[in-house]
C-alpha cells in the first residue's frame, strides 16, 4: 500500500453517536416478558443518554468562541434533573449490582465522518448585506452544532423507545416496586421529550408522590 495513501482501515474510539443508535435498536427488541433483563437494559440506555447530554455540555462549555444552541434535546435545568431523577429511580430496582458500563469510557461525541454536506456562509455582525464564505472558527461552530444535534436528536430516539417500552414492562412486572419504578421513569421521560415550558416542576414532583403513594397501597391508579 502506498504510504502516503490515507489509511481506510483505522479504527476510532466508540464513540456517543454510535452508542446510541445501536442502543435504540436494542431497547426496540427488548421483550418485556424478562422483567429483571428489560429494567437493566432501561438503565444502561438512560445512563448513556445521561453521558452523552454530559459530552453536549463539556463541548460547548470548551469551545473558544460563542455558540448559540437552538436544539430542543440537549437537556438543561429541570429537563436534565427530570433525566437523572429517572437514572436514579430505575437504578433503584435493578436485579443486579452494577457494574462497568461500555460507554463509562466515551469521551467523542462522533466519528470524523459527521460533519455538515456543506458549510453555510455567515454575515458578519455589522456588515449589512455583506455574506461571507465561512471563516475558519465559523466552520469549526458549523461542525460542532452539527455533532451535538446529531447526539442530541439521537439521545430523544433512545429516550422514546424506553418510554415505550417501559410502557409494555408495566403490565408484565409483577414486582409492585418495579411497576412502580417504571411508572415514575415513564412520567420523566415523557417530560423530557414532550417537554411543555408551561409545566412546573413541582406537578412533575407531585405526580411522581401520587404514582409512589399509589404502589404502596397495590391499586392501580
Amino acid at each position: 500500500m502506498d504510504s502516503m495513501m490515507p489509511d481506510t482501515t483505522a479504527t476510532y474510539p466508540a464513540t456517543a453517536l454510535k452508542m446510541l443508535h445501536s442502543t435504540a435498536e436494542r431497547v426496540t427488541v427488548t421483550a418485556p416478558a424478562d422483567p429483571a433483563g428489560a429494567v437493566r437494559i432501561i438503565y444502561e440506555a438512560l445512563a448513556l443518554t445521561a453521558t452523552a447530554n454530559s459530552l453536549i455540555d463539556q463541548a460547548l462549555m470548551e469551545f473558544e468562541f460563542e455558540v448559540y444552541w437552538p436544539g430542543q434535546d440537549f437537556l438543561i435545568g429541570a429537563r436534565e434533573q427530570y433525566l437523572t431523577l429517572a437514572v436514579d429511580r430505575i437504578t433503584s430496582v435493578l436485579p443486579t449490582p452494577i457494574s462497568a458500563l461500555a460507554h463509562d469510557h466515551v469521551t467523542v461525541l462522533t466519528g470524523p465522518e459527521v460533519a455538515p454536506r456543506q458549510y453555510q456562509p455567515n454575515q458578519p455582525d455589522g456588515y449589512d448585506g455583506v455574506v461571507c464564505d465561512p471563516d475558519a472558527p465559523e466552520r469549526a461552530r458549523q461542525l460542532l452544532l452539527h455533532r451535538t444535534q446529531a447526539v442530541a436528536s439521537a439521545n430523544k430516539r433512545v429516550w422514546t423507545q424506553v418510554h415505550n417500552l417501559l410502557v409494555r414492562l408495566v403490565d408484565q412486572a409483577s414486582d409492585p416496586q418495579h411497576r412502580t419504578a417504571c411508572r415514575v421513569t415513564a412520567l420523566l421521560l415523557d417530560a423530557i421529550v414532550n417537554a411543555d415550558p408551561g409545566t412546573d416542576p413541582e406537578e412533575i414532583h407531585r405526580r411522581i408522590l401520587t404514582i409512589e403513594a399509589v404502589g404502596e397501597t397495590g391499586s392501580h391508579p
